[in-house]
């Protein structure tokens, strides 16, 4: 443990003790350490880290979120980045993802308004958090490619690398937007919801930040914000698709959207589906052979 971790680890468990919080000591981290906060009832572990340029961030690890989000309010003003796509397993629409940075008294504000994975929220919840984001932090960018340019990128695509690719190259568009956006202090570190290897999107990344890849990463309320901004971002493009061409068109890949490919082809033919769906799904070989066209291109 190097001694400006140590230092700062004592000094931070000092104040919590003085608020009448527990801290103990569980484990070392590669870069860091572990520990559980309790209040009696309920407890939390938060990592902790530091170095001399990028500073100290605690990190919710696990355990009551409440409880973090409390004991964190007056942790004074380091935020914590994080970033989170949309559209990865939707037929129509584009791929889209998002970055976003939360001091820790944002991040309580937004999560006691209901703040959570946008795939466990409606379209209505989204917009609404997509507007309580935005009131909140500046600190933020979404990249998208729309469906043409994703199906030319895939179809140029070298062996051995495939649409994880685009959204790894994705990802480390919206981070750099979002340091770019950063006013004052920019997040030591940025977490990142775990799409696949991180050795795919780390040579990618902007350089002195410090990521976490991780499973189920929504539960950082970064990734949290961030997945409600790229989820509304893809919404509001179906719903410009669904104008265009006449044909209400929505997210998934499963039989239903089938019918409704089945609907664009008729309508305006099948290079529709071209520029408005990602057709190396196998959606689009059922969609065209169900029209008599041989789906080979």
């Amino acid at each position: 443990m190097n001694s400006g971790l140590e230092a700062w680890r004592r000094d931070w468990s000092a104040r919590l003790s003085a608020r009448g919080f527990g801290v103990a000591f569980l484990r070392e981290l590669s870069n860091g350490l572990q520990t559980e906060v309790t209040d009696g009832s309920r407890s939390c572990r938060v990592n902790l880290y530091h170095s001399a340029r990028r500073g100290s961030s605690a990190v919710f690890s696990g355990g009551d979120r409440d409880l973090f989000s409390i004991l964190s309010s007056d942790e004074g003003s380091v935020p914590t980045g994080g970033s989170d796509e949309a559209g990865k397993g939707d037929y129509f629409g584009p791929l889209t993802a998002a970055a976003v940075a939360l001091e820790p008294a944002s991040a309580a504000r937004l999560r006691s308004k209901g703040l959570a994975d946008s795939k466990l929220l409606d379209s209505r919840r989204i917009f609404l958090l997509e507007e309580a984001i935005g009131a909140e932090t500046r600190a933020r960018a979404v990249a998208s490619i729309q469906p043409a340019e994703y199906n030319a990128a895939m179809k140029a695509m070298q062996a051995g690398r495939n649409s994880l690719d685009i959204l790894a190259g994705l990802h480390a568009s919206a981070i750099a937007g979002m340091l770019e956006n950063c006013r004052g202090t920019c997040p030591p570190r940025v977490v990142i919801d775990r799409f696949c290897a991180p050795s795919r999107v780390a040579p990618l990344l902007p350089r002195g930040v410090e990521y976490e890849f991780r499973v189920r990463g929504e539960q950082e309320p970064a990734v949290a914000a961030a997945s409600i901004l790229a989820r509304a971002a893809y919404l509001r493009a179906l719903s410009v698709l669904s104008s265009e061409l006449g044909v209400e068109v929505k997210s998934g890949a499963g039989a239903d959207i089938d019918a409704i490919g089945a609907a664009v082809v008729a309508r305006h033919g099948p290079e529709a589906l071209f520029r408005s769906a990602k057709t190396h799904f196998a959606n689009t070989a059922r969609i065209l052979s169900g029209q008599g066209i041989d789906p080979v291109r």
